[in-house]
């Protein structure tokens, strides 16, 4: 196939509809030493590019920087100005329905149907987790840096099995093996994620409870940045 995008990872296109069953093939066979990563339609290959361009560190060198990063320290010190209240906690919700488990970056927003081409880059490791170093994901707005998003996921990979499966300019989706399967495990994950990426609760689910009730025993995450 003839390359639309000088990338520096290999990839494949299929159709929006087999995105996700052809990514679970894909982490099956261990030995291609390969992570698929939904990017999204061809948009989003020049937003891609762009990021590609605009940070030069190697994805080695992005790596060995998020080992500095402090968890803790992280999520502490974002927001500091938006404390949580009782307004953002809010109550938990006693008939809440789950959102539908759909890969946004698998659908057009405008008409909710599969996109004909999805792509999937292949990206050299098998540790999901260490995707935005590949990808230069992050650096702008309230988005985090590529080595804070690699060590928060590293966080959440190993409490919860979460992985990297779709990642767009703005997104980031994650499949969970081990999602919390109780109430208080999921209002601390629902706060952790808060402090990660605001937007899914204040342009969102509106409180942090709801986040909470929409975690629980939940196999796929959803994050975006404004």
């Amino acid at each position: 196939m003839k390359k639309e995008f000088d990338l520096p990872f290999d990839y494949i296109v299929v159709h929006g509809s087999e995105a996700l069953k052809t990514c679970m093939e894909i982490i099956k066979d261990t030995s291609k030493g390969v992570t698929p990563v939904i990017l999204g339609g061809i948009d989003e290959l020049s937003h891609l590019q762009d990021a590609l361009e605009y940070n030069d560190s190697t994805p080695e060198s992005i790596i060995k920087q998020s080992e500095n990063v402090d968890i803790k320290e992280f999520l502490n010190n974002r927001y500091k100005e938006f404390p949580i209240d009782d307004d953002i906690m809010g109550e938990w919700p006693e008939d809440f329905e789950p959102d539908d488990d759909v890969l946004i970056s698998t659908i057009d927003i405008l008409t909710g149907e599969p996109l004909d081409e999805v792509y999937i880059a292949l990206i050299p490791t098998l540790d999901s987790y260490k995707v935005p170093a590949y990808l230069k994901l992050g650096d702008w707005n309230e988005c985090p840096l590529p080595e804070e998003h690699i060590a928060i996921l590293k966080y959440w990979n190993e409490k919860y099995g979460a992985r990297i499966i779709a990642a767009t300019h703005d997104i980031i989706e994650c499949i969970v093996d081990n999602p919390p399967k109780t109430k208080d495990e999921a209002i601390n994950l629902a706060i952790e994620q808060y402090k990660y990426c605001i937007d899914i609760v204040v342009q969102g689910t509106q409180t942090i409870n709801n986040l909470a009730a929409n975690l629980l025993n939940r196999k796929l995450w959803y994050f975006w940045w404004d």
